[in-house]
């Protein structure tokens, strides 16, 4: 279990980055999972469907969509959920577009919610750069200045692979609303007529592959977060000299 490793690591050389990974892990799941809920009933508002807000979910308080067994499984196995934003279909302005644009209107609905990471990636990523640059030429690489340089970073990661993870074509993530629109409409029917059957198969594999499907995720999300942290580093690498 996650949380086990890491409190088990804490007496060792590695418990302040051990703790950092962990606050980091609170703080990511708190405020990643608030802005990218925000976004999707912010989106569906855009597009005429208030059902989320009026159900109290356009907020980015935490609370007000966090996933108790959802939230457990984010500090057992690294993966976990948060409750689903309410949206009616029905609501959407779907009739500026000229064809599926119901399904067009739910697949921005649900591309909000992993921009919304994309961004916050970015964002993460200047201030790791921010606390690299303070760490080597104003703090004399003080270790609180790479302890903050960590906990950016962390907080990065933890939204690339939140974006990859909901951009996964299978109900109920995002993906499969994105994925939609370019289906054949006899696969988009099955999909649909299938959806929780095939998001209780998919959530049941999650538990039982566990850490191998954390690890297997941040394997690939690795090579993106690493392109992300390259290019917002140039003028960075500028100030340092190289």
């Amino acid at each position: 279990m996650l949380i086990l490793q890491i409190v088990r690591g804490l007496n060792t050389e590695q418990a302040p980055q051990l703790l950092i990974h962990l606050a980091a892990l609170v703080a990511g799941w708190l405020l990643s999972l608030s802005v990218h809920e925000f976004a999707h009933a912010w989106a569906a508002k855009k597009l005429g469907d208030n059902t989320a807000q009026m159900q109290g979910r356009l907020t980015l308080d935490p609370f007000k969509h966090l996933d108790l067994m959802g939230t457990l499984m984010i500090f057992i196995i690294g993966v976990g959920w948060a409750k689903p934003v309410p949206v009616n279909p029905r609501n959407l302005e779907y009739r500026r577009f000229k064809r599926r644009g119901q399904q067009k209107c739910m697949a921005l609905v649900a591309a909000a919610g992993p921009l919304s990471n994309l961004i916050q990636v970015f964002v993460f990523a200047i201030f790791t750069w921010v606390a690299v640059v303070l760490h080597l030429l104003v703090f004399d690489s003080s270790e609180i200045s790479e302890l903050v340089a960590l906990f950016f970073s962390q907080l990065a990661f933890f939204n690339v692979m939140l974006m990859v993870f909901n951009l996964l074509p299978v109900p109920p993530l995002d993906g499969s609303r994105i994925v939609d629109i370019f289906l054949p409409p006899r696969a988009s029917l099955w999909m649909y007529n299938n959806e929780r059957t095939i998001g209780y198969i998919f959530l049941a594999a999650i538990v039982l592959l566990g850490w191998m499907g954390v690890s297997l995720i941040s394997w690939a999300t690795t090579p993106i977060f690493n392109g992300i942290m390259w290019l917002v580093g140039l003028p960075f690498r500028l100030i340092l000299g190289g």
